[in-house]
Order: structure tokens, then sequence, then C-alpha cells
């Protein structure tokens, strides 16, 4: 199969499959009220979604990635256009589906420290689509391949389309990871022998069914509940996150509580970081997670290495018994 993306690349331990992408669009004001009209500061458009916004973030860790599922045919090339910039380590093997890919957009208000989200339906995702999906899925999974599905699934018919994704790399050896919500996320759980969730704390609510208190202990006896998850890995927003792998439950965030710049992505900033150092001990991955999250939030991976804001960047991390 030829997806005519960055086959130079080559492909990396880590893969996502993401069947909802969009452009995001972020638009940042000095300052804007309902009904008014305001010249923007400044303005981005960036191939996107959570999957790809993993991808995006490994390569700049450094580590190569395979970027599967949806994309929209008739501005397939403009993606690839824009990933090359910046995403050489990104193996571009996203399937392409009748139509433009949705544009989803973000207003910043600069002067007031408020964000707007506006999210575009998906018209990507349709049997036809997403069993093509499928069937170059048998191609590009390998053994032992970290295999992420993330970001907002269909909740219909077209979700069995998707379980039998992760059940077909399942059972060609791949370790499953999930980062999605509502019911898709259940779904997924019942699935079993998922090694990895990350919920934001709403979403750990959604799945359990009962309120959870954003409270440590309270957050690691809700993740501890979910049987079906070798690790579970809670975001926090500014208050950072929880792991809780086995008998081991950690909490951290970064010392330092600088201004958000940005705050769409974050979390799936926080899970490629943590998957980088995944098969190292927990406390290492969670760091790296924090870290690349922080880095996020603060505009830093625009204007550093990695290296440079890894060594300016602390963390700390507390063991939770």
């Amino acid at each position: 199969m030829d997806w005519g993306g960055n086959r130079a690349a080559g492909p990396g331990r880590i893969m996502t499959v993401g069947v909802w992408p969009c452009w995001d669009i972020t638009c940042r004001v000095d300052g804007i009220s309902w009904g008014e009209h305001a010249r923007i500061d400044s303005q981005q458009c960036l191939p996107a979604g959570k999957s790809l916004n993993i991808c995006r973030a490994l390569a700049w860790l450094g580590e190569p990635s395979t970027a599967a599922g949806l994309w929209g045919r008739d501005d397939y090339d403009m993606m690839l256009a824009s990933l090359a910039g910046d995403c050489e380590l990104v193996d571009v093997c996203l399937t392409a589906a009748a139509g433009h890919t949705r544009r989803n957009i973000t207003v910043v208000d600069t002067r007031n420290a408020r964000e707007m989200h506006l999210r575009a339906p998906n018209k990507l995702a349709t049997t036809e689509s997403l069993r093509t999906v499928l069937k170059e899925l048998q191609e590009l999974v390998r053994p032992g391949m970290i295999c992420v599905f993330s970001g907002a699934l269909p909740q219909d018919d077209l979700l069995e389309e998707v379980l039998s994704m992760v059940r077909i790399a399942r059972g060609r050896g791949a370790r499953i990871v999930v980062d999605t919500s509502e019911k898709p996320l259940e779904r997924l759980v019942e699935v079993g022998d998922i090694e990895l969730i990350k919920p934001n704390l709403a979403e750990l609510r959604q799945l359990l069914g009962f309120p959870v208190k954003d409270d440590v202990g309270d957050i690691v006896s809700a993740a501890r509940s979910i049987s079906a998850a070798g690790t579970v890995v809670v975001s926090r927003g500014p208050r950072g996150a929880i792991a809780v792998r086995g008998g081991e439950a950690l909490s951290g965030a970064a010392r330092e509580n600088r201004p958000a710049v940005h705050t769409v992505g974050c979390g799936d900033w926080l899970l490629a970081g943590y998957l980088s150092a995944c098969d190292g001990p927990l406390e290492e991955a969670l760091e790296r997670g924090l870290k690349v999250a922080a880095a996020k939030a603060w505009a830093w991976n625009e204007s550093m290495t990695w290296a440079e804001a890894a060594a300016q960047i602390e963390v700390k991390i507390e063991t939770v018994v």
C-alpha cells in the first residue's frame, strides 16, 4: 500500500490511530467581547486531532512514530506539506477519505486569559472508510508495537468498526493504549487487555459512572478499580497527573506554576512523553510526560529543543500510599 506520506521516516515503535482528525485553527487576540470585530494578533493552522498531536510531540522528542487513521482526500496534500516542515519523524499512513477534513477553531483572549473552542462535526468516518483503515492496519501493525487509539470516536454503529480495529491490532501482538471518552471509552475498556488508558478527571467520572473528587486519594482509588487497564494515567490540567500501575501510584506536577500559553493538546503531549519512556520505571515515564506537557502549555516546544526544555522544567513526583 502506498499512502503517499513521509515514508523516509521509517516506522517507529508507536503508532497512533485517529478517525476523527481536524485542522486546529488557533486565533490569538488581545481582548474581545461577544459581537465585536477584532484584529487577531496571530493565527496558526495545524493538521491535528489527538493522534497527530501525539505524533508531533514524539517527533519533538526525537522519536519516530506512525500516524494511521483517516484524513480528507481534498486536503491530504496540504496536510503532508504542513507536516513535512517539523515532523520528519512521522511516518504518515493516513487513509484518504472522501471530502475535506473538519476545521476546529480556538479563540484565545490573551488580555482576559480565556479561551473559546468551536468544534466541527466529523464527516470522514463511514463504514467504507473505517473498513479500509482496518485492512491497512493489518499491514501496519507489528508485534510489540504500541498502538494508540486516541481522539473522539463514533458513538453509533460505526463504533463496532473501531472495536474491530482494536481486536485486529491486539491479535497481531500490539500493545493497546486508549485515549478517548464517553461510550467509546466504556466499550474499549470492555474489550479488555488494554495496556494503558489516559482519561482526564471528567472522562474518569464518565467511565465509572459516579463522582470522583479532584483529590489524589480518590483518583488513585478510582483508577485502581479499572481492572481492564494495566496502567491508568489521569490528567489534571495545571494540577499535573496521576499514574497508577499495579500496586504503584504516583502523583506529579511541574514545580513552577506558569500561565499557560496553549491548553489545546497538552493531554496529548503528556501521553506522548509518558509513552516515550513507558518501558522504564513509572516515575521516569510520568516525569517525562509532565515535562513534555508543561513545555507544550508554555509554548517552549516552539522555541526550544526537548533537551533545552527538559533541563529547565522541574517536576515534583510523590508516591501515593
